[in-house]
């Protein structure tokens, strides 16, 4: 995050500082109308999202496959994979493929067991 930062603050690239924005990504879609080609991130490990349940659970059975968290709620206790299901909402549709590259703690790859929250995003 702070390396991405420092990117799109040097001379080259202000013109791309506007993209950075503070907030919380569940509840405050910064960029709600946007979709990339590239994404790079490194999701908080082992962070609740306990304070945005209520956002997440509506928009989840609102919106469901049409929303950005479709696939389904992981534990409270762990929100890596909202992390990836906002990203892979935000990929573009063009006909060059987006790329995302996410790093994880393993253990949101392998905790849950089957027809948990965990499982089914899986």
């Amino acid at each position: 995050m702070i390396l991405s930062s420092i990117l799109l603050l040097t001379d080259d690239n202000k013109k791309n500082a506007k993209n950075i924005k503070n907030g919380d990504s569940f509840s405050q879609d910064g960029l709600k109308e946007e979709t990339f080609d590239y994404m790079l991130s490194n999701p908080p490990f082992g962070v609740d999202w306990k304070k945005s349940e209520e956002f997440i659970r509506q928009e989840h059975e609102s919106k469901g496959n049409e929303g950005r968290f479709g696939a389904g709620l992981p534990r409270i206790s762990d929100g890596s994979l909202l992390f990836v299901q906002h990203m892979i909402s935000k990929m573009s549709h063009t006909k060059n493929a987006s790329r995302i590259a996410v790093v994880l703690n393993a253990a949101s790859l392998v905790t849950g067991d089957a027809g948990s929250g965990e499982s089914e995003i899986r």
